[in-house]
């Protein structure tokens, strides 16, 4: 099934996703099945978030592998990697953390980011190219917006996780096409 079908279908039949995500699908389309191609050929995802939504990575990385019916999935926790946060003050540190992380993950590795946009953490993502990111308060090209204002941003981000998180299993079994 193409992946743009799946995706209004998957949002239609399940009650526990919100409407929101119907409003937004052609946003999130490209850019999710990008990053579903990428998790499909073994690259690791490390996931990043600004301070506000730590307690969000960690969800993401204490949830991810939960399912037993797929096979163990290599999500990271950016922090339980990189444990000195001044290497993210500098270009250097951060070319040196991209060098690390590629010796670390020879089959690759993308940066999966959510938060506000001006932070260093932010600015690392979206200056590495493949990177998911869910950027706050900014039109960035190739990545998805969010408001960090809205009220229902928390339940928003586990509702779009949840969607993200079965599209996953979708395309390891083989139903989704990429065309």
């Amino acid at each position: 099934m193409k992946f743009s079908d799946w995706l209004l279908m998957t949002i239609r039949e399940d009650e526990a996703l919100g409407n929101w995500l119907e409003e937004i699908r052609f946003d999130i389309t490209q850019v999710t099945k990008e990053a579903l191609k990428k998790i499909e050929t073994g690259v690791s995802v490390i996931v990043v978030t600004d301070d506000g939504r730590d307690w969000f990575s960690e969800y993401i990385t204490q949830t991810i592998n939960k399912k037993i019916d797929r096979p163990l999935l290599p999500f990271i926790k950016f922090e339980s990697m990189v444990r000195n946060p001044l290497l993210l003050n500098s270009n250097e540190g951060m070319e040196l953390i991209k060098d690390m992380l590629s010796i670390a993950f020879p089959n690759g590795f993308i940066f999966w980011y959510i938060g506000i946009s001006n932070t260093r953490k932010a600015t690392l993502a979206k200056n590495t190219p493949g990177s998911y990111n869910w950027i706050m308060d900014e039109e960035f090209a190739g990545s998805i917006y969010f408001s960090s204002k809205d009220h229902l941003l928390d339940l928003k981000l586990i509702q779009f996780f949840k969607l993200f998180d079965q599209s996953i299993s979708a395309t390891i079994y083989g139903e989704l096409t990429f065309t």
